[in-house]
């Protein structure tokens, strides 16, 4: 099963890579993007969906969770702008009627990341979609 190969490790970086890279690459330009004020429309949200283990949190990011992500689980990647324009990242997660959950990213702490700290969580692990195709 999905969660026995998680728990022996059995996910080498390339298949953790080739699983989510695009996605994680994907959201972080989508960060940078709204942090720079980059695009001209001005994204309040933005859904990505998958029927996959790509948006699995012990798999892809990293969090140990202890259990397969659900389907029909929502994850939220939030940004916020602070006061004197600093910026956290969080990962929360609602499954069904659970409590709404937030994770705790590789180099972060229990309460968001840093932009810095966010940027660098798994960049081995990004791809582009052409490298993805390679």
């Amino acid at each position: 099963s999905l969660m026995d190969w998680r728990t022996y490790g059995m996910y080498t970086r390339k298949e953790k890579s080739l699983a989510g890279g695009v996605l994680l690459k994907e959201l972080k330009n989508r960060v940078k993007d709204a942090v720079n004020g980059t695009k001209s429309v001005k994204l309040i949200l933005f859904f990505w969906a998958r029927h996959d283990p790509s948006l699995d949190l012990d798999m892809f990011w990293e969090c140990t969770t202890s259990k397969q992500t659900p389907y029909a689980t929502v994850l939220m990647l939030e940004l916020w702008e602070r006061e004197g324009g600093e910026h956290k990242v969080t990962l929360l997660r609602h499954h069904q009627d659970e409590e709404l959950v937030t994770y705790k990213l590789p180099g972060c702490n229990e309460t968001g990341c840093t932009l810095d700290q966010f940027y660098a969580v798994n960049t081995d692990l990004e791809l582009t979609e052409d490298e993805y195709r390679d």
